[in-house]
This record gives C-alpha cells, sequence and structure tokens, in this order.
C-alpha cells in the first residue's frame, strides 16, 4: 500500500502545489515543540473551502480505485464539515461500503477519553492527577509506590509495557478482567525510574482505566459512555465487547484482503477498547473547545507537551502528541493495531480538523498526511519524526 500511495503522492503532488500556491519544498518549516497550548501562531492561509473538498476526495477516490485505501475520513473547518465520506469496503465479504457513519474500532485513540475520564474526576475531586497510584490499587507493588497518575498519562512511568511480556499470545485469545489484564505485568520490575524517560506504555492506560473503576464505582464502558459519549450525543460510540458487534462496523484487514488475526476485544481494555465514527469523532472535537466536559485549565493540561518524545519535535500531553505544522500549532494522535489504523489531527489556531478512521492495519498514515493536509494548508508537510 505504501508503495500505491506514494505513487499518487508523485503524481498529485506538483499539481496540488500550484494549485494553492504552496512554497517550495526547500523552504524550511518550523518543527520545534510548541511551547504552551495557548501561545499565539501564525494561521496559515487557507485554500479556498469550496475547492477543498473535491481536491482531497480526488485523491482519496483515486486510492480507493487502486485498493490502497479503505476507511472513512472527515474534514472539518470552522466547525463546518468540508468532506465527509467513506472509501472501500467495511466488509469484503457482503462488500458492504464504509461510510461516514461506519463503526471502527478506535484502537489507541481511546486513551484520549480514558485521559478525559481521569480529568473529569479531578474536576469532580475525586482524585488528582499529582496523587500517588498506589492510593487507588490495593496490593500495590513495591516498585509502583513512587508513580503518579500524570506520569501514568504522559508515558513515564517506567511500567513494563504489556505488548513484550511473555504469554500475551495466549492471554488475547480469551476474555479477561482488568485484574487478569493488569496480572501480565504488575510484578515485573520497572524498565526506568519513574519520571525520568518517555515510553509509550499501554500498560499505563490500562491502570488509569482501572483507576477510574476504583474511583467512579462504574465499569470502564459505563463511566466512559455515561460521561463523555452520553452527554456529547455521541450515540455511535461505545465499548467494543464484542468483536461481531452488527453491520455497521468495519471489519479489520490486515492488507486489502486478509482478515487480521483474532484479538479478544477484553484485552483493549481502557487502552485501545472503544469503537466510534468520524461523525462521532467531530463531535468530540467541539466540545474540546468548549468547557462542556472539562474547564479551560484541565483542557490546557491535556495539550501541554509535559515530555518530549525521543527521536521527534513532539511533546507528549494527556493521549496527545503536540507540536508544529505549517507553522502553527498541531495536536495529533494516531493508532495502529490489528486491523485498524487511524488519526485525528486538530490545527486549533486554523480550527481545523481531520479525522481518518481505516479498517486495514496497512495503511500508511505519514504518506496520506502529506497528501491530505498540503491542500488544505498550501505548504508543505513535514514529518515530526527525525
Amino acid at each position: 500500500m505504501r508503495n500505491s500511495i506514494r505513487s499518487v503522492f508523485l503524481m498529485l503532488v506538483t499539481l496540488t502545489l500550484l494549485m494553492n500556491g504552496c512554497v517550495p519544498a526547500s523552504t524550511p518549516v518550523p518543527t520545534t515543540i510548541f511551547p504552551s497550548p495557548i501561545s499565539p501562531s501564525p494561521t496559515a492561509p487557507l485554500a479556498a473551502d469550496a475547492q477543498l473538498a473535491d481536491k482531497i476526495d480526488a485523491v482519496l477516490s483515486s486510492l480507493a480505485e487502486q485498493g490502497s485505501l479503505s476507511g472513512s475520513v472527515l474534514i472539518a473547518k470552522d466547525g463546518k464539515v468540508l468532506l465527509s465520506r467513506g472509501y472501500g469496503l467495511a466488509n469484503t465479504e457482503s462488500k458492504l461500503p464504509n461510510t461516514p457513519a461506519t463503526k471502527f474500532h478506535l484502537g489507541s485513540l481511546s486513551k484520549q477519553f480514558t485521559a478525559t475520564g481521569i480529568l473529569l474526576l479531578q474536576k469532580q475531586g475525586k482524585l488528582n492527577v499529582q496523587d500517588l497510584i498506589c492510593k487507588y490499587i490495593e496490593d500495590c507493588p513495591q516498585a509502583w509506590q513512587q508513580i503518579t497518575i500524570h506520569q501514568l498519562l504522559i508515558h513515564t512511568s517506567g511500567i513494563h509495557e504489556i505488548n513484550d511480556t511473555a504469554g500475551l499470545e495466549e492471554l488475547i485469545l480469551h476474555p479477561a478482567t482488568p485484574l487478569q489484564i493488569i496480572a501480565q505485568f504488575r510484578d515485573l520490575p520497572l524498565d526506568f525510574e519513574p519520571g525520568t524517560k518517555y515510553s509509550f506504555s499501554n500498560s499505563g492506560y490500562m491502570l488509569l482505566g482501572y483507576i477510574i473503576e476504583d474511583v467512579s464505582g462504574q465499569s470502564y464502558a459505563s463511566f466512559i459512555q455515561e460521561n463523555i459519549f452520553n452527554p456529547l450525543q455521541m450515540k455511535n460510540s461505545g465499548y467494543d465487547d464484542d468483536q461481531h458487534a452488527g453491520p455497521d462496523h468495519a471489519v479489520g484487514y490486515k492488507d486489502a484482503t486478509t482478515p487480521a488475526y483474532f484479538v479478544d476485544p477484553s484485552i483493549n481494555y481502557a487502552s485501545a477498547g472503544l469503537y466510534s465514527t468520524v461523525e462521532d469523532l467531530l463531535l468530540w472535537d467541539r466540545a474540546l473547545y468548549t468547557d462542556e466536559l472539562l474547564p479551560a485549565s484541565l483542557r490546557d493540561e491535556i495539550f501541554t507537551p509535559f515530555v518530549p518524545i525521543p527521536s521527534t519535535t513532539l511533546g507528549s500531553g494527556y493521549a496527545w502528541n503536540i507540536g508544529t505544522q505549517f507553522d502553527q500549532p498541531w495536536f495529533y494522535y494516531a493508532s495502529a493495531g490489528p486491523g485498524f489504523t487511524n488519526i485525528i489531527h486538530r490545527f486549533p489556531n486554523a480550527k481545523v480538523t481531520i479525522i481518518i478512521l481505516t479498517n486495514r492495519q496497512d495503511t500508511d498514515l505519514k504518506s496520506l498526511n502529506a497528501l491530505i493536509a498540503p491542500i488544505i494548508f498550501g505548504g508543505v508537510w513535514v514529518s515530526p519524526t527525525n
């Protein structure tokens, strides 16, 4: 798929640059970490809104016709939907097409809702992100005594990554409880002293889900549903506890025709266990501009780059990566796992949101970013990785 996307990119990039008046590729684009979530930054000029949808749709339709793209894409500016379309098939066996209402497994995008769940409990005065996690975990291991909730949120706890543990192959085949999942890594030594390094951790977000349950007295699924999805009218979002949840759920594929390998949905838990649609995620995006869920002080914490992410020009917030793109603030988060690859971009100064949900795990998000975003901003996409 990567070769297909890149070939389309090479064919279209010259035309795209000419249509949008993009700067030459040699023009330097700042990629330093955005210093704070409220710092002023210039907004790059946008192409005429009326032209954007047709240009982007032409690119994505070409990829879909080649069999290189399968998913749903939504792009909005100033709260107005510019493009909302499905591409390819949600189910190759039934020939069911993807649409803006197709439900996709979110993978790591679920972490955004877990992090917000923690901040909702802080808003209610039931915890604080600077609390030690052992305050909420029964029989807490000695090695975890100095770890804070904040460190779980920004991936600096040092707790060993569950995906790198022995015996996981057996665990993922059957339903598992949160305690069974946590048992997979709770007795392992820390990878580093808490707070001294960044290391992406699904384990940390499993523990955040457990803390949400302990503090709220509800299941993780019920808490997220009642406190986020219901208030925001995200009626097509939920906890993915049934792999075959219905005809409106996309089937995940390894490539164009091969179904992804089986993973019991319970293993994803608070780290990657939710599903949604591009339309519902736009409601989520809009809520992040308002006090509907969280006050500005807590929303600012979400988008603060607390720690640099190694080998990138990004900082880690609370389940968001923070940097600059097109000389302006840029927040994004991506996920890649069995059958699904997803990303959500937010450019708050320009009020632009790009949401891409796919049911192909071989989707090349970097190349898609380089195709779509320059059409909108008339600039050159700069990869945040060195």
